[in-house]
């Protein structure tokens, strides 16, 4: 097993074991002060682990293509390393690091990820948990730019698209496995 596949697992599944602990203690709890706490934990770990499992995807695919099993052009290359380049005044070229838009960068992970894999799969965008998704990237970066005291606050409604959003994401990701062969590949079976 490669170095990449095996950071793949073991992000994976402690971003996961996180999430499902986090959210253990929320339903332990019955202080309102600690189910707050454990509310906004909850909601950087489903993104740690969100961002985490994607950014893998794309080591997957980059892997393969230095392994010569798939070619990307040099955008996508740049993009899989989450690169950007600039030119400095001195002219000489500057290498800087991409923070790439929570959704785009998803789709752009997996299009590449099934274009490593040689698969015809099609993931999809279009159902309800993508759109919790998008409402929960909001609740997330209020979170971790506060303003105001209310901006970390996480409501009982917050809560919930957040679950969805994570639910949402595991069975996409499940999903996406499955229908790439990605296990049947690695295990060589």
């Amino acid at each position: 097993m490669t170095d990449t596949i095996e950071n793949y697992n073991e992000i994976a599944w402690r971003l996961h074991q996180e999430v499902e602990m986090v959210k253990f203690l929320i339903g332990q709890q019955s202080d309102a002060k600690n189910i707050e706490r454990l509310r906004r934990v909850y909601v950087r770990s489903v993104f740690s682990f969100i961002e985490g499992i994607t950014f893998q995807l794309k080591q997957i695919a980059l892997e393969r293509a230095v392994a010569n099993r798939v070619t990307f052009s040099a955008a996508e290359l740049a993009l899989l390393n989450e690169e950007k380049y600039k030119l400095k005044d001195s002219g000489e070229a500057d290498l800087t690091f991409e923070m790439l838009e929570l959704q785009s960068n998803i789709k752009f992970a997996a299009k590449s990820f099934i274009k490593a894999l040689d698969s015809t799969y099609t993931a999809t965008y279009s159902d309800s948990g993508w759109g919790s998704l998008k409402s929960a990237k909001g609740i997330r970066n209020r979170l971790t730019h506060p303003k105001t005291p209310h901006s970390i606050e996480i409501t009982d409604s917050d809560f919930i698209t957040i679950e969805d959003a994570f639910e949402w994401y595991w069975e996409w990701f499940i999903k996406l496995l499955d229908e790439t062969g990605f296990h049947s590949q690695v295990n060589g079976t």
